[in-house]
């Protein structure tokens, strides 16, 4: 996997790893394992639709296509939008994130 969408993304990508209890390794894994899959499914959705990096571009780090970008931001949208306790968490956790976005970017 290569770094080169934003310069903070292998902070963000292990403060994600840590808030979804996995590891890095394991998000990069091409598993089906409900953790690790959520985790890389809001981490693309977090590059995309946060950091606002093309579908194309977010697809081609994960060495995914652009399809499974759509559904990983789909999937996160729909947590978000339905399970109150989930919505309360990533209020809290993506502003977190993007101040460790914009520490790198300096």
């Amino acid at each position: 996997m290569t770094y080169f969408l934003h310069p903070g993304i292998k902070s963000i990508d292990q403060a994600i790893a840590e808030k979804f209890q996995t590891t890095v390794e394991a998000m990069n894994d091409r598993t089906r394992n409900q953790p690790q899959t959520f985790a890389r499914q809001f981490s693309m959705y977090f590059e995309h639709v946060e950091l606002n990096v093309k579908q194309s571009m977010v697809a081609r780090r994960w060495n995914y296509d652009h399809a499974t970008v759509i559904n990983a931001c789909k999937v996160v949208l729909n947590a978000r939008q339905t399970d109150k306790y989930f919505r309360a968490e990533m209020d809290k956790f993506i502003p977190a994130l993007l101040r460790i976005a914009k520490l790198h970017e300096k």
